[in-house]
């Protein structure tokens, strides 16, 4: 039997309504839904960057003063009795790409066996700019750039040459649990050094223009390849848990010279040493004691002199 055009459209008129009317509900419901989302405690937006890093404030002792110069008469030769750090890694979450800022400032105006002083006038700025990429969470590449400059009282400029590294880092994305005694935490990389760009491994010579105390420029012995090591150790005893002690030795090998940058010789030059001891205050802020030295392995020129250095650091990181 054929409907009329009007009971044809009355029927399609209560199929709409009905249509709507059940589409309004799941609408109300999804808006519901987002709504509370919106306001739950527990729901924070994803960030796409992550940074992490430090700030530390360093003191030298009298007779530990950092070495910022070195191959000169005492009178001329300028110590730190301060120092600035800071290391900031930004990195795109999604993309695996970071960036690295690291700086060093040290502050002083200390002569050995001259003149020991508090004064905090700048010496040099060590700026350190890093580009990589994380294979891994665990791995990554990275390329590195440093130079030192003269902010008033670096005679040593010209023998601490600036250098660009090819690296690979292996490390921890969380302290490994070492049977519930304590945690480990830490990375080792390796590093190779482009032509023209070489590490400055052997510290030491003295300047043009001033008497060779130890060795000479022409002396200076530079770096192809390194092999870096960072480690944490911390206690979960109770009464310990809030020590820890770290190491972050250096080895260097490589034959390039000031006059010769295409040696690809892989030697023991040199290494150096950095270990020490901290206490933890809270989750962000700790205090450590450090030693660090320069030890000849062997390829060194005669006179190396070690660097020697000792400092209390205060440190925030994040």
């Amino acid at each position: 039997m054929c409907r009329s055009p009007v009971a044809l459209l009355r029927v399609g008129v209560l199929v709409a309504v009905i249509l709507a009317s059940r589409a309004r509900g799941d609408v109300s419901q999804d808006l519901s839904k987002e709504s509370k989302d919106m306001f739950r405690t527990d729901v924070s937006p994803r960030s796409e960057f992550t940074t992490t890093g430090f700030v530390q404030a360093t003191f030298y002792p009298f007779h530990d003063e950092y070495p910022a110069n070195f191959g000169l008469p005492f009178k001329d030769e300028v110590t730190a009795r301060y120092a600035l750090t800071t290391d900031v890694t930004v990195e795109l979450v999604k993309a695996g790409v970071f960036g690295r800022l690291y700086l060093f400032l040290p502050l002083g105006d200390t002569r050995p066996k001259t003149s020991y002083n508090f004064r905090a006038d700048p010496i040099l700025l060590e700026v350190q700019p890093s580009i990589g990429y994380s294979w891994t969470p665990h791995m990554d590449v990275r390329l590195t750039y440093d130079q030192a400059f003269d902010l008033g009282k670096f005679t040593s400029v010209n023998e601490v040459t600036p250098w660009l590294s090819l690296s690979m880092r292996y490390g921890t994305t969380k302290p490994l649990d070492l049977g519930g005694l304590a945690e480990l935490s830490g990375f080792a990389e390796s590093f190779f050094f482009l032509p023209g760009f070489e590490y400055p491994a052997t510290p030491g010579a003295s300047p043009a223009g001033y008497p060779v105390k130890d060795f000479s420029r022409a002396q200076i012995v530079n770096a192809r390849y390194a092999l870096g090591f960072n480690a944490r150790l911390q206690p979960k005893i109770k009464y310990l848990d809030r020590l820890f002690v770290f190491g972050d030795p250096e080895l260097f090998f490589g034959d390039a010279t000031l006059a010769d940058h295409d040696r690809f010789g892989g030697e023991p030059l040199t290494v150096y040493l950095e270990w020490g001891i901290g206490v933890q205050f809270t989750e962000n802020l700790e205090l450590r004691f450090t030693h660090g030295e320069f030890d000849d392995l062997g390829g060194a020129p005669p006179g190396l002199l070690n660097l020697r250095g000792d400092g209390i650091s205060l440190r925030y990181c994040w």
